[in-house]
């Protein structure tokens, strides 16, 4: 069994699964191609290639067929959640494409949130909590931010992230970003926002930046929140 960059585990030499393989690797190398974004007016663009919004104002079919993009970058993460399936809740889903022709290179993913917890950069690129307790107050979040490989390193995540921001009339330090996140997605963060950010997630997704807290858990009107004894964070958080 051979394990790919692209999600793909297949047998290799047999045909089957080498054709199965050849088109999954060519939607995580250049994007799949989507027919419905010729259909959307792009709003701005990035890096010369147009970007799209796919919220509820689209067809719910048109939402399914398009959140084929969604599943490539999940695929090639899928330790990580963040995800989008055409679905659309109280959260507002929505994704932003970044297109080449009918091919999706790039995507962003968010939904509202209504609990955050603060952090900051350390000198050593690690994070702290910065608050005691989570905040309660509803703000866009970035759930995932994905670019087809052979579109990287032309600064279309870091781009797109600014294209969101100005969609929501935000600032990149005042939007969401959900937790846990890939290194790569950590990395880009520190360089967007160098100084103290939102981080959103349960207590689960908290947990797993490795800080050493003793927790309780407080009811809000709107929700729930936590108290804790923060110690340091040990380790640089991962995101995407």
């Amino acid at each position: 069994m051979t394990d790919c960059e692209c999600g793909c585990s297949y047998v290799a030499g047999l045909p089957d699964d080498e054709a199965a393989h050849e088109l999954l690797h060519r939607e995580y190398s250049c994007g799949p191609e989507l027919a419905d974004v010729k259909q959307l007016n792009p709003f701005t663009s990035v890096a010369d290639y147009p970007v799209v919004v796919v919220d509820r104002a689209v067809s719910r079919d048109k939402r399914r067929r398009m959140a084929a993009v969604a599943y490539v970058a999940q695929r090639s993460t899928p330790a990580f959640p963040a995800g989008y399936d055409g679905s659309i809740s109280p959260g507002d889903e929505k994704m932003f494409i970044v297109i080449d022709g009918i091919r999706a290179v790039a995507v962003a993913l968010t939904a509202l949130d209504d609990v955050y917890w603060r952090f900051a950069w350390e000198d050593d690129g690690t994070a702290r909590l910065v608050d005691r307790a989570a905040v309660t107050h509803e703000r866009p979040k970035i759930g995932r931010i994905w670019v087809a490989k052979r579109y990287r390193r032309k600064r279309i995540a870091s781009r797109l992230a600014q294209a969101v921001c100005d969609h929501f009339h935000s600032g990149l330090a005042d939007i969401g970003w959900e937790l846990p996140m890939t290194m790569e997605g950590t990395n880009l963060l520190r360089q967007l926002v160098p100084g103290q950010w939102w981080g959103c997630g349960d207590l689960d997704a908290v947990r797993t930046l490795d800080i050493n807290f003793e927790v309780q858990q407080r009811a809000f009107s709107k929700g729930r929140s936590w108290s804790c004894e923060v110690g340091n964070l040990r380790q640089a958080i991962t995101i995407c």
